[in-house]
């Protein structure tokens, strides 16, 4: 797929790039780790995801904001 595509990368690259770009996407960490087919959650944690600034914002807001509907009902 690689050379068909262009790209220099190996299956193992590949990989962590979807696992990462699903981590990114909001996937949670039990579907993260039947999607990579890991016996354990920490290692897709440990080894396929890594912290994110802006998934880290995105979870702080959306807590934000179901405070601030519990707040004002």
């Amino acid at each position: 797929y690689t050379k068909t595509v262009g790209l220099d990368a190996t299956p193992h690259q590949l990989r962590h790039t979807f696992s990462f770009l699903q981590y990114r996407s909001g996937t949670d960490a039990k579907t993260l780790q039947g999607l990579l087919g890991h016996a354990n959650v920490q290692t897709s944690l440990n080894i396929y995801t890594a912290f994110s600034k802006d998934v880290a914002k995105a979870s702080m807001d959306k807590a934000n904001d179901l405070a601030s509907d519990i707040v004002s009902s």
